[in-house]
């Protein structure tokens, strides 16, 4: 399917490149008079999308090609190019807090005790 879409916007894009001359000619008869700079100007545009284009469009869908196998990888977790291992992190807690999970660890005891 990814194959298909990139020979359909290269197709588009060689008939982009491929009218250009043709679409200077409409405008020079709807105008009157092009200077030679503009003709020259299209001219080498054209001829350069005409044979860069493909390369172009190959590159653009290789590398979104390469971008949606890091999103595949990412959401089904199998991702190789982690940053960091994971580690597990201890928090200290404050010293109030530490007295209150002693008094409960202590009442805890004195239930079972009974």
């Amino acid at each position: 399917m990814n194959d298909f879409k990139m020979i359909s916007v290269l197709i588009m894009v060689e008939i982009l490149f491929f009218s250009l001359p043709f679409l200077l000619a409409i405008y020079e008869e709807i105008v009157g008079e092009v200077g030679e700079t503009l003709e020259g100007t299209v001219g080498l545009i054209s001829v350069l999308g005409l044979i860069f284009a493909p390369v172009l469009v190959t590159s653009f869908f290789s590398q979104k090609e390469e971008e949606l196998e890091r999103i595949r990888e990412r959401i089904s977790g199998r991702s190789v190019h982690r940053k960091k291992p994971y580690e597990e992190k201890t928090t200290i807690l404050p010293v109030r807090r530490q007295e209150e999970d002693q008094y409960i660890d202590y009442y805890i005891d004195y239930c079972y005790e009974e």
